[in-house]
């Protein structure tokens, strides 16, 4: 069963809007290469989009 959801977090209007995904991987570096560029960018999250097609993970950090 596919399952996909967009959930808007903020009421905003977008124009020529762009998508920022950084999913875990080895090492992270996506998740910390998506990380840096929102920092530097000053991006603000406005939608969660979850799915069954993004791959099941869990990151512990001690």
């Amino acid at each position: 069963m596919v399952f996909t959801e967009i959930v808007r977090t903020e009421d905003i209007k977008l124009k020529d809007a762009i998508l920022l995904e950084g999913l875990p991987g080895v090492g992270n570096v996506g998740k910390l290469a998506a990380m840096h560029l929102i920092e530097e960018l000053k991006a603000k999250k406005c939608m969660e989009i979850y799915s069954s097609h993004f791959p099941p993970q869990v990151l512990i950090d001690e």
